[in-house]
């Protein structure tokens, strides 16, 4: 509902969602749209390599919050969109997975629906601001 009206497109269509490292998008939240071709039925849907939380949107509807380092594969029913936000919860000053850029990233690496990768993602940065943030009660899940 509320946060989806506060998507702010980046103008950029790319067949595999990119990080927010790669979108210019540094801190707080961002997000993946695919417009689907066809309605989904119970489709299995995997969201891989979260960093750090990801909260799915089938038809702006919350279906499932996917963390860091899980792999879940849920259900989706959908006719129009699959949407998926994902929160940056920060960057740690020490690790070795500093030192690789594609081992310490934020965003999503990939999606699959019936084990397919979906192609064509819109990508979104979120206008952040006190009001969006006491409104949105997604975090508390």
């Amino acid at each position: 509902g509320y946060l989806m009206e506060h998507l702010i497109p980046l103008g950029m269509f790319f067949y595999t969602p990119l990080t927010f490292e790669q979108l210019g998008v540094f801190e707080g939240m961002g997000a993946y749209r695919h417009v689907l071709a066809q309605p989904l039925v119970n489709a299995s849907v995997v969201v891989q390599g979260v960093h750090d939380r990801a909260y799915v949107m089938a038809d702006g509807v919350f279906v499932q919050v996917v963390k860091r380092e899980s792999v879940a594969s849920f259900s989706v029913t959908a006719t129009k969109t699959l949407t998926i936000i994902v929160e940056n919860m920060g960057y740690i000053g020490f690790s070795k997975a500093m030192l690789d850029y594609t081992a310490e990233y934020k965003g999503i690496s990939g999606v699959t629906i019936d084990g397919q990768s979906p192609l064509e993602w819109e990508h979104f940065k979120i206008q952040w601001s006190c009001s969006i943030a006491k409104s949105w009660t997604l975090l508390s899940i």
